[in-house]
């Protein structure tokens, strides 16, 4: 969650604005799952992920299955990190609409190196 607070600080620059979007993150969009002990919605997200390569990118995703790839080794980051761990140098103010163009600039990249 740090790598989260730190990049909202770079954008914002002021603890408070920071500790508030920090809070609603946690409780409007779940994030306090996220990051309990035993991970259960992490894994869900990894299982949510490979099954929308399955639907979306069938060919690709029975490549990853044959190389013994998991999910789990590339959306880590992305999702313990909020997708901030791709966003650090970015300075932008509408990082909840950003997300959603980073999902589908995602399955592009995973569309096009089929």
């Amino acid at each position: 969650m740090h790598f989260l607070a730190g990049f909202f600080y770079i954008v914002y620059r002021n603890e408070g604005t920071v500790f508030s979007m920090l809070c609603t993150l946690i409780a409007n969009f779940g994030l306090s799952q996220l990051f309990n002990n035993n991970i259960s919605m992490l894994r869900l997200l990894f299982y949510q992920t490979s099954r929308l390569i399955g639907i979306y990118l069938p060919h690709l995703h029975t490549h990853i299955n044959q190389e013994g790839i998991k999910v789990s080794y590339f959306c880590a980051p992305w999702f313990l990190t909020a997708f901030s761990f791709t966003l650090q140098s970015c300075t932008t103010k509408c990082v909840p609409l950003l997300l959603n163009e980073i999902f589908d600039g995602f399955l592009t990249v995973l569309r096009s190196n089929k």
